[in-house]
């Protein structure tokens, strides 16, 4: 009898591991089956959705524009696009860029390096490598036998702000030899400050200090299945987070309470860290001898744009989800427009308000109420070509000219 016990256990703890590929397998199963399902629902369905702003759909269901990228703990910009990572959407190189090529460090002979700094706007959240506009913008400048040599190199990140963008130039651009820095960049800042975030101290939009301090206290936050290598672990941390929540009464946690704007900073705060960040760099473009140009990112909320009826959709539900917050970006970004002419003149760098992209479109072009559908990528290529050109023309005519 003992014998058949001890076999019995010993079959258990065999067939363990298969039972748990068993279940790994069918979780994976179950949601993708999941989402093919709710794909074929978007595309069937007449409504209006995120794929409005989308010239091919395909492009938006390929790499939506709320999946965040892959990221890493980096220590000094607290995290970064993970460095030589790869999807069926995008690729990141060594240098944790959104860029195919591991470069070298050593410019070759007549090459120019433009350099894209920003959120996840700038990174190119909502399409795939294909699409990206900095690929777009660099294949446009190679057919142009004077710039066949140029490369446009994404180095943004998402939730990125003005201060990461600083240290991503200071750190990490710096020592590839950058001809040109955009900086593609404004609504972070504003969504930081309307939280209530001192990007200067503390921007933990990932929130890898709970798992460098993970006796501090956490809020009860809902698992994301992309952030598990093991679907068994977030199925397991699902069934937990819905027993707390059941214990203590308590709905998804969040960052933005529905009263933020009570907490928020004030706007001439904002404005004064921005432009911090922006003289620094500004600073280091005349040391090291690389031009300097900020552009700011559209905005839904204070857009020349004619508003089609799914932008309007969006307007309607953030007014409800982020109480005030169209108002504090938009106060933030009308001071800014007033000041960044004469400030770009009194600094050495330049000034491109990107709204000009977008201005003249009925279509859509935002798919929610930060990122852009293939369509609004598009613009921002065709606008920046034509205005980097110009720069890059009168930065090459004789000094008498």
């Amino acid at each position: 009898m003992l014998t058949g016990i001890l076999i019995g256990i010993l079959v258990s703890f065999a067939a363990l591991p298969l039972l748990i590929l068993v279940l790994e397998f069918l979780i994976r199963l179950t949601r993708s089956r999941q989402s093919k399902l709710a794909h074929d629902h978007l595309r069937r369905s007449g409504r209006l959705t995120f794929l409005d702003a989308y010239d091919d759909p395909e492009e938006g269901l390929n790499s939506p524009p709320w999946e965040d990228a892959e990221t890493e703990y980096n220590t000094y910009l607290g995290f970064a696009p993970k460095a030589s990572f790869a999807t069926s959407a995008y690729q990141i190189n060594r240098y944790h860029f959104r860029y195919v090529e591991d470069f070298p460090v050593e410019k070759a002979p007549g090459e120019i390096r433009i350099f894209v700094t920003g959120g996840s706007k700038a990174w190119g959240a909502g399409v795939t490598q294909e699409k990206l506009y900095t690929r777009l913008l660099e294949e446009r400048f190679q057919k142009i036998p004077a710039y066949s040599r140029l490369r446009v190199i994404c180095a943004a990140g998402g939730a990125y702000c003005t201060t990461q963008e600083r240290i991503m130039i200071e750190n990490v651009i710096l020592r590839l030899s950058p001809d040109y820095v955009v900086m593609f960049s404004g609504r972070n800042d504003c969504y930081f400050g309307y939280i209530g975030k001192d990007i200067m101290l503390d921007q933990d939009y990932f929130k890898y200090r709970r798992l460098i301090h993970p006796k501090e206290p956490s809020s009860l936050e809902l698992s994301r299945y992309d952030d598990y290598s093991f679907k068994l672990h977030f199925l397991f941390d699902r069934i937990v987070y819905h027993a707390r929540k059941a214990r203590q009464g308590k709905g998804p946690a969040t960052d933005v309470p529905k009263d933020a704007r009570r907490s928020s900073i004030d706007p001439a705060k904002v404005i004064e860290t921005f432009f911090a960040n922006v003289h620094i760099v500004s600073d280091i473009s005349r040391r090291y001898g690389f031009k300097l140009i900020f552009y700011l990112e559209p905005s839904i909320f204070s857009s020349a744009k004619p508003m089609s009826a799914w932008e309007q959709s969006i307007l309607a539900r953030t007014g409800d989800n982020l109480r005030g917050f169209p108002e504090y970006n938009s106060e933030i970004y009308d001071k800014l427009r007033e000041m960044l002419g004469r400030d770009a003149h009194e600094n050495s760098y330049l000034f491109l308000d990107g709204d000009a992209a977008i201005s003249d479109t009925t279509e859509s072009v935002f798919s929610d109420n930060v990122h852009f559908g293939d369509r609004g990528y598009e613009l921002i290529a065709t606008h920046m070509l034509a205005e980097l050109r110009e720069i890059m023309n009168k930065a090459t005519l004789p000094r008498n000219v």
